[in-house]
């Protein structure tokens, strides 16, 4: 019973740890969508308008 508690444990851990990675690369990649949006259409406004 005890071996079947660690196990648990642990894999709860490596779960938090995962959910907890995948939080911040969605944070840092919502951040950064906007800046790589408006990237390529900025030099294409810039290209159609000279």
């Amino acid at each position: 019973m005890k071996g079947r508690m660690g196990a648990i444990s642990s894999s709860l851990v490596v779960w938090f740890f995962l959910v907890f990675l995948y939080s911040m690369i969605v944070m840092i990649v919502i951040q950064y969508i906007p800046y790589l949006w408006k990237k390529p259409l900025l030099a294409g406004f810039l290209v159609l308008n000279p």
